[in-house]
């Protein structure tokens, strides 16, 4: 278990499993993170270490109870 690798680090991965409250989010090959994402509604921007923009996909926002509300119901549907 990696959290919040670089991205020279998260680049070395082979493979990668998501799991986000409970539930799969993804489980294949690193290198294909992006195209997935994007495959899903969600591109990762170019600027953006794929592994942070992962981190901030699949986990919960408890600024307030719309952002909780939002960042679950984006979970559920990924996953």
């Amino acid at each position: 278990v990696i959290h919040q690798p670089s991205g020279a680090v998260f680049n070395l991965f082979d493979d990668l499993l998501l799991l986000s409250e409970g539930s799969l989010v993804y489980y294949g090959d690193t290198k294909s993170v992006p195209s997935y994402f994007r495959g899903v509604g969600h591109p990762c921007p170019t600027q953006v270490n794929p592994g942070e923009f992962c981190l901030d996909l699949i986990s919960v926002n408890h600024e307030s109870k719309q952002t909780e509300a939002e960042s679950k119901d984006r979970i559920r549907h990924l996953a």
